[in-house]
């Protein structure tokens, strides 16, 4: 599986998906201002994670390669006072990162 890492506005991500998709090839699109809206699955201890977005999703032990281009800032989410936002951001930075050096490490 193939891992991109950006943001919604990124057009050279959107040539790169049309090019996956010709070719057949898995791939998960992950736009960090939507990483607040998915959900996270880990299990440190048999080092499995998971994130999951509108059915859609990926296990990071399946990725296999990895782009990172301007990744943004998570939408801020609803009913959170300005800490809880705070930390929120914090965290959602910690899993791309997380991912980030996964992938690097391959």
């Amino acid at each position: 599986m193939f891992l991109i890492v950006t943001n919604k506005r990124d057009i050279t991500s959107d040539f790169i998906v049309l090019e996956l998709q010709k070719r057949s090839l898995p791939f998960f699109r992950l736009n960090t201002e939507d990483i607040s809206r998915g959900s996270l699955r880990c299990r440190p201890a048999e080092g499995h994670w998971s994130y999951t977005l509108d059915g859609k999703g990926f296990d990071l032990s399946a990725v296999r390669a990895g782009y990172f281009r301007r990744p943004g800032m998570p939408e801020p989410l609803a009913g959170f006072d300005e800490d809880d936002q705070a930390y929120c951001v914090g965290a959602q930075r910690k899993l791309t990162q997380g991912a980030q050096r996964k992938v690097t490490h391959l």
